[in-house]
């Protein structure tokens, strides 16, 4: 509200969307963010000049069934694309995509423990190292050999990948598609670039941890 504690006039709106798949979306959507109070906001109106008044919050909407973006309406190709934008730059977000994106951070979660869990297997008792001691090392030799799970490192020898110089910027590009997976609610595509994403950041501590015992 620009100017807090003035009187301020409302207003009527039409809006429409098709009866089918993409405009039931949009309906729930836009449901949404009027009950989060965004679709509307109390400001001065560019069209009639009033001020204090009610105008549109930002959230674009179809007061026209026709005459196509000039005036409001349809077609618009990217309209249902702009919508689910505009909405996921304020959290909102239909039920389908929600549960999605709450099955993805449950299976992110499920993952780095068994991460943890598998690193954490290799620390070893007393009596694991014994064993290892008794077969003449041929275990710890293996594992030099075969774990390449910590992002290109073999056994204690640091071995230099290609892209290793732009890991940040790799980290940073694989966040930015991540975005824009979840506002387009693209499941399998989020689930890659967590994987993705991961793999970067564990390959970032690797390098971290290789750079600090050289100096």
């Amino acid at each position: 509200m620009l100017r807090p504690g003035q009187r301020y006039s409302g207003t009527t709106r039409a809006a429409y969307v098709p009866n089918n798949t993409q405009g039931n979306e949009t309906l729930e959507l836009l449901t949404k963010a009027f009950l989060r109070g965004y679709l509307f906001v109390v400001g001065d109106s560019v069209t009639t000049g009033a001020l204090n008044t009610t105008v549109w919050g930002g959230i674009h909407q179809k007061t026209n069934t026709s005459g196509g973006t000039a005036r409001h309406g349809y077609p618009d190709p990217h309209y249902f694309d702009r919508v689910k934008q505009e909405c996921a730059a304020r959290g909102v977000f239909t039920n389908a995509h929600e549960r999605a994106l709450a099955q993805a951070k449950v299976e992110a979660a499920e993952k780095k423990k068994e991460e943890d869990s598998g690193s954490g297997s290799g620390s070893g008792s007393g009596e694991t190292k014994k064993m290892d001691e008794d077969d003449g090392g041929d275990d710890r030799s293996k594992r030099r050999k075969t774990s390449k799970d910590d992002g290109g490192q073999e056994g204690d020898t640091f071995v230099p990948q290609a892209g290793d110089d732009t890991i940040d910027e790799q980290i940073l590009h694989l966040s930015t598609e991540l975005q824009k997976a979840m506002a387009s609610r693209n499941t399998a595509q989020i689930r890659l670039l967590m994987t993705q994403r991961n793999e970067c950041s564990q390959r970032k501590k690797v390098i971290e941890q290789h750079q600090n015992q050289d100096q």
